[in-house]
């Protein structure tokens, strides 16, 4: 068992490297390390009388035990109250799956006396957050935010499988192809219009003209030449068309709903670009159900592209 000193602080300007290691044994697990969700949210009883729980509130734990003569202050996010934790006491301190980041990271701010700074400290998850507009909302527009709780992947000669379970107790199973067909450029046009309205344009050759002038704008502008056309570039799609592979909706099953007969598209990569570049990525627009979803896939790496 590590002795842990009596006395900790770090006011002052000391580098980070050296505030996480100082930090790193007043806490179990270590910062850096990977946490699991361990519990199951207490059950809430609604209106109708049920008890029932919120799938992201399951929990997890971090404990901390302070030094013998000085504390700890942890600062969870803006909105909780400071856990103040003293002269050699122990403390778990819940995390829940809705506060997993993007990187699937819980993060923590620790201070060892009112004159620090702070120690941001942070713990993985093997658990992602990813993003799913189903048939009750509106797309283009906002979604709602899921997590994924495992992902498996399976190979023979002729057949890759992707299997994900989610929190909410979903699956959704990805076939892919023998060979990957990468996607090409995507993009949707508009032309920008004088009066600050858009026009899309659906061809490359096709022209949209701007609305004629009211006689209150004729005179001297009128006569003015025209000016070029401004046109607008905007991405269809999420995920980058450069590192991504174009994949059939049927190739897409969930215990929701069959998707043989959809008409839906994904898109899919074995990184997910410029954000984490060690796991894959899937989009998809109407399939499973669903308008449109955005999964990171942690079982699927970028050393399994064969087209490298």
């Amino acid at each position: 068992m590590i002795a842990l000193p009596l006395l900790l602080d770090l006011a002052g300007d000391i580098p980070l490297p050296v505030r996480i290691e100082k930090l790193t044994p007043f806490f179990s697990p270590k910062p850096g390390t990977e946490l699991r969700v361990a519990e199951e949210a207490p059950r809430k009883r609604f209106d109708d009388g049920k008890k029932s729980i919120d799938p992201l509130s399951q929990q997890g734990f971090i404990e901390v035990q302070a030094p013998k003569k000085s504390c700890l202050i942890v600062q969870r996010d803006d909105h909780s109250k400071d856990i103040r934790v003293c002269r050699g006491a122990k403390k778990r301190i819940p995390f829940q799956v809705h506060d997993i980041d993007d990187f699937g990271r819980i993060y923590m701010q620790v201070y060892s006396s009112d004159q620090d700074l702070g120690t941001v400290l942070y713990w993985s998850t093997p658990y992602r957050r990813a993003q799913v507009v189903d048939e009750t909302m509106e797309w283009p527009g906002p979604g709602r935010v899921s997590y994924t709780k495992s992902c498996s992947f399976t190979s023979n000669k002729k057949e890759r499988k992707i299997s994900i379970d989610t929190f909410e107790g979903f699956r959704w199973q990805i076939s892919l192809p023998e060979i990957d067909s990468p996607s090409k450029p995507d993009f949707d046009r508009y032309q920008l219009n004088s009066d600050g309205t858009e026009t899309k344009l659906e061809g490359p050759e096709k022209k949209v003209e701007e609305p004629a002038p009211s006689k209150e704008a004729e005179g001297d502008t009128a006569k003015a030449p025209p000016s070029a056309k401004k046109i607008k570039m905007v991405k269809r799609w999420k995920t980058n068309w450069y590192s991504t592979y174009d994949l059939a909706g049927k190739a897409i099953y969930s215990d929701l709903a069959s998707t043989a007969s959809d008409k839906g598209k994904c898109r899919y990569g074995y990184h997910n670009d410029t954000s984490e570049k060690d796991i894959g990525i899937i989009e998809c627009t109407s399939v499973a159900n669903l308008k449109w979803f955005f999964v990171p896939i942690t079982c699927l790496k970028p050393q399994m592209n064969p087209n490298l």
